[in-house]
Parts: structure tokens; C-alpha cells; sequence
């Protein structure tokens, strides 16, 4: 299983890169997956003008491994997260207004009227003096050779949220390429009424314990005055 989760976070982080980038106008995922849906046929036919080969069936078969695979991890948005407690060590020490922690950031960013999902952005959050929550997001593009990039995005990408949207909070682990790291899921409510899941992954399960307290003690708080 441990090994099924950990193929499936590669294979999301490559086809998360290749989602970024278009070629003719078809983001690569897409044509990713047309190509492996074609190739089985073209190799099939192939083969059986020249003489099938043992490598031959070995591709087929390759590609219709990777077909419903890449597929899948599509269809998940290319986000692994399992759920699992993280328990305090008690020399924690809580957030302060305005204190800034270092995470890695998922999900539904804006910026001048944009809006975009990104995974695993290099971030910061923060709560401000009037309590809000803040995630900041930085979002660097690569230019390829014949190949259409989103320049528009680069730069910096947020996240607002009242303490009275927050939902859920969630501590686990978020799997992606071959790492994985310490995280929260938090669900919240956009100004728009839609629920939406941001996920923040640490380099610390300090800075994760540190976090979630924050955000639970605050959702507690304002729950309680009302």
C-alpha cells in the first residue's frame, strides 16, 4: 500500500508539471494521456506489419498501466493527503499575531482577479492583528522551448480566510514526488459560499502543531462569543 501511495506521488508530480505547460495549445497531461491511449493501437499495428516482438507487448502493456494511472492521480488534482494525528510535545510555543511560518502551500490562490490551484508553492502564513488568516504564495515559471508557459502567474498568489469560514482543520501527511511531508487540510468556506480545501505542508511537525493550535484555538474562541 505504502508503495502504491508513494507511485502515485510521483507519477502527481509529473503529471502536475505537465499540466502547467501546453503544447499547441493542449496542456500536456491531456495529451499525455491521448498518447498512451494511442500508442497501445499504433504499437499493435506496428508490430504486427514487422513481426511482433516480446518488446512489442511490453509497451502495450506499459501504456495501459500508465493510461488509467495517470488518469487516476488526475482525477485526485494530483493531491495525496492521509490523515493522521500529530500529538503536541507541550514545549510549543503559540502563534503570535502577525508571526509568519514557513510551509508549502495547495490550493485556490488569487490575484488581481485571477484565480488559480497550485501545489506545493513555497508559502508563508500568518494571522493577522484583526485575526484573519493569510497564506501567501510564491509561484515561480520555467519558460521551455516550444512550449506555451503561464508567465502571467509568476509571482505572488493568496489566500484569505475568516476564523468564522474555517470548517475543518485536519493534520496528516501530503505525499507528492518523492516526498512526504507533515500537513494540514483545512477546509473553509470562500466569500462566495463555496467550500474549498487549502492544504499547508511543514518541515516540522513543530510548525504543524503550532498551526493547527492556532487555528483551532481561534475557530474555539469565535464560536464561543457568539
Amino acid at each position: 500500500m505504502r508503495f502504491m501511495r508513494r507511485a502515485a506521488a510521483i507519477l502527481a508530480r509529473i503529471g502536475y508539471f505537465l499540466s502547467r505547460y501546453k503544447f499547441l495549445f493542449m496542456p500536456l497531461d491531456t495529451l499525455a494521456l491521448a498518447l498512451l491511449l494511442f500508442f497501445p493501437f499504433y504499437i499493435g499495428w506496428y508490430g504486427w506489419r514487422r513481426s511482433f516482438q516480446w518488446s512489442h507487448g511490453l509497451g502495450i502493456v506499459a501504456c495501459l498501466l500508465l493510461l488509467p494511472a495517470l488518469a487516476f492521480v488526475r482525477t485526485k488534482r494530483y493531491t495525496f493527503f492521509e490523515p493522521g494525528d500529530f500529538q503536541p510535545s507541550g514545549e510549543e510555543k503559540p502563534l503570535r499575531a502577525e508571526e509568519k511560518i514557513s510551509c508549502r502551500g495547495t490550493g485556490y490562490f488569487e490575484v488581481s482577479g485571477m484565480r488559480r490551484r497550485f501545489i506545493e508553492i513555497p508559502a508563508l502564513f500568518w494571522t493577522t492583528e484583526l485575526h484573519d488568516h493569510i497564506i501567501t504564495g510564491r509561484v515561480n515559471v520555467v519558460q521551455i522551448p516550444f512550449l506555451t508557459s503561464p508567465i502571467e502567474e509568476r509571482g505572488m498568489w493568496y489566500i484569505f480566510i475568516s476564523p468564522r469560514d474555517v470548517l475543518s482543520v485536519a493534520t496528516g501527511s501530503l505525499y507528492f514526488g518523492l516526498s512526504c511531508r507533515p500537513a494540514i487540510r483545512l477546509g473553509y468556506r470562500e466569500p462566495s459560499g463555496v467550500e474549498s480545501s487549502a492544504y499547508l505542508s511543514f518541515d516540522s511537525r513543530e510548525s504543524l502543531i503550532r498551526l493547527q493550535q492556532e487555528l483551532t484555538t481561534r475557530s474555539k474562541r469565535l464560536s464561543e462569543s457568539r
